[in-house]
């Protein structure tokens, strides 16, 4: 599982930077489209959690369950981001009706505690990651910490929000890496002498 661990922090917000090529700047552009975006959002969009909660574990139960509390947070709050401003939102334009200026602002008050609430994770993680090489930990964690900035304001379409989910990808993707080069050096350390 080690070895697979950038794999694993990169991947949700990498997919979700690809998902953000295909996401309409407005639902009335492409309906069908706004809408299949968000469905597939809502199989991503929690998977962002996973960094923060992987990262957490294995560092002390407390740390691991506030991050474990706090991306949980997130996910549930997203997740109705998504479902009320993405895939409602499309259904109601499909079928003519304009319900934005009604749902946008009910979405957000969903969303916007969820994005902070992964970026508040993210910071109990990367905090309770002190103990990886500086060298990975310091950019990575930047970048992690950059990027959730960037989404409290900016989901995952357009020039920005595709470009927070790379930097969120490239950060998480270092700090899997810090933990494989932690792992084996700590493996090196333990191995019998010939």
């Amino acid at each position: 599982m080690r070895a697979a661990r950038p794999l694993a922090l990169a991947l949700p917000p990498a997919a979700l930077a690809v998902l953000g090529l295909l996401h309409p700047v407005q639902a009335a552009e492409d309906p069908v489209r706004w809408t299949a975006v968000h469905v597939a959002g809502l199989v991503l969009f929690p998977l962002l959690g996973l960094g923060p909660w992987l990262t957490a574990r294995g560092r002390g139960r407390g740390v691991a369950l506030a991050a474990g509390l706090l991306a949980y947070a997130y996910a549930a709050g997203y997740t109705a981001l998504d479902v009320i401003a993405g895939i409602v939102n499309g259904v109601l334009l499909q079928r003519g009706t304009a319900a934005g200026s009604v749902l946008y602002p009910l979405a957000n008050a969903f969303g916007i505690p969820a994005a902070a609430a992964l970026l508040a994770a993210s910071a109990v993680a990367l905090v309770a990651a002190r103990d990886l090489p500086r060298r990975l930990l310091v950019p990575g964690g930047a970048l992690v910490l950059i990027g959730g900035t960037s989404f409290l304001t900016s989901h995952i379409m357009g020039v920005r929000g595709v470009a927070t989910m790379a930097v969120l990808a490239v950060g998480w993707a270092l700090i899997g890496v810090a933990e494989q080069r932690r792992d084996g050096a700590a493996a090196a350390v333990h191995l019998p002498a010939a």
